[in-house]
């Protein structure tokens, strides 16, 4: 049996698994300077207004509002304007004529040194020369164009991660991806695909959403990504996030102790795998022979020249980091279910083998699935809870589908839920057909239903 505190936690959670995520992101970038020549505008614009094409992206993405850019041809306009007005982020060209991109970075240090410096650079040529001015520690990233204007969104939204997630794990427990890779080309490329997939994910959530203001606010609950370029860098979110992380994308080779070091991700993995055996990883790297090293410590490994890449990628993520269809699985990985969402999710609960209830429940899986599909209160009460506390599989069974269908019951009291006719739930307690205002006998049944609550 349950303890009434348990109930009431529950029941609190439930209630209020909304009310804290419209404080979520209280920092989002308004205003960004564009420092590039005419004909680099032209070249990032490709004959187009890359405005608009980011208003677009911003559409497509459903993202509440786009920033606007404001251009300068050259680092002199650049400072000119710094001096104007307020601006949340600098993204300059590696070839401005007047000044370099390091010389301008440091100017805009000068006036404002928590402003960030993001440096695009169009070819490999220009970003090993770049790359030989960041020493001074003006320039926060540099990025390498590859015509996706979906680079640009990364760039913004991995600023607003960084200033954000402090305050979003304190106060909405929001999940964090941390990746590891100093190749300025391939973060470039993953950066996008990372942001897209968990765009789609929360995107999926939004429909399942009670209503429309439910839908809007999970939107600010989406997972954040946490890019690290050093092992000693890497170490220190993981130290710090370690309890929001849904996993660690580790390359093979990069810097430790001002060194590159072949198999620093191996032993990154390693120390991580020692703070939490069940944290999912993943070795992405140009040396095949790391695989049996990544596999030995319990990661997963993507091979960087596989024209798979980024499908692989998106797999793994998937599987491992509770993104998509609750898939269960045996031990030995065979599928014998999937949940779409919590109601399927309760359905299949009463089905499945119970030796694939207890392989998720000892993994944690339930939990981490929740996590990803911002029910926080939800998975903060289910992962205390572990599968060996229970005198059976049956009991732990039970338990799980006792505590899905309390706290489904318990999120939709007192809220006006909207019909979709693929989502509806039966035990809603009020529900509304239509998109119009609700009329004075509905409008008095709904008051009362909030109230009762």
């Amino acid at each position: 049996m349950m303890s009434d505190l348990f109930w009431n936690q529950l029941r609190a959670g439930a209630q209020e698994r909304f009310a804290g995520f419209g404080h979520l992101m209280p920092f989002r970038v308004q205003e960004i300077l564009l420092v590039a020549s005419m004909y680099d505008a032209f070249t990032l614009e490709e004959g187009g207004r890359l405005t608009e094409l980011l208003l677009s992206e911003y559409r497509e993405l459903n993202l509440s509002f786009a920033p606007r850019i404001t251009k300068a041809s050259s680092g002199r306009e650049a400072i000119e304007l710094l001096e104007a007005r307020r601006f949340d982020l600098v993204i300059t060209m590696s070839r401005l004529g007047d000044l370099q991109a390091a010389e301008l970075a440091c100017k805009v240090k000068d006036r404002a040194p928590d402003l960030p410096v993001y440096v695009l650079v169009l070819n490999p040529r220009e970003l090993q020369h770049v790359q030989t001015q960041c020493e001074a520690g003006h320039i926060n990233r540099v990025f390498l164009w590859n015509g996706d204007v979906r680079l640009l969104l990364a760039g913004i939204k991995s600023w607003e991660d960084q200033r954000n997630l402090p305050h979003d794990t304190r106060y909405g427990d929001v999940r964090t991806i941390l990746l590891i890779e100093d190749s300025v080309r391939f973060y470039s490329i993953y950066l996008p695909m990372l942001y897209t997939e968990i765009v789609r994910q929360t995107q999926n959530l939004m429909d399942e959403g009670i209503n429309l203001s439910h839908r809007l606010l999970r939107m600010r609950a989406r997972p954040k990504i946490l890019l690290a370029t050093t092992f000693e860098e890497a170490w220190s979110w993981f130290e710090r996030y370690q309890n929001s992380l849904l996993g660690v994308i580790s390359d093979g080779r990069f810097p430790w102790v001002g060194e590159s070091v072949e198999s620093a991700g191996v032993s990154f993995i390693k120390q991580v795998k020692a703070a939490d055996p069940h944290m999912p990883t993943v070795l992405q790297s140009t040396n095949q022979a790391l695989q049996a090293e990544a596999e030995a410590v319990g990661a997963g490994f993507i091979n960087k020249n596989s024209p798979r890449l980024l499908q692989d990628l998106r797999r793994f993520m998937a599987i491992n980091f509770g993104f998509g269809d609750f898939v269960f699985r045996l031990p030995n990985g065979r599928e014998v279910a999937r949940a779409r969402d919590l109601r399927d999710m309760v359905n299949k609960l009463g089905e499945v083998p119970a030796e694939s209830i207890y392989h998720h429940a000892t993994h944690d899986h339930f939990s981490t699935w929740m996590r990803a599909r911002t029910e926080f209160a939800l998975a903060a009460m289910l992962r205390p809870r572990k599968a060996d506390d229970f005198e059976s599989v049956d009991a732990l069974r039970e338990w799980l589908l006792t505590s899905l269908k309390r706290f489904r019951t318990e999120s939709q009291r007192g809220v006006v839920a909207d019909f979709q006719r693929q989502h509806f739930d039966a035990s809603t307690a009020f529900t509304r057909i239509g998109n119009g205002s609700l009329g004075g006998k509905a409008r008095g049944l709904a008051f009362m239903n909030s109230l009762l609550n």
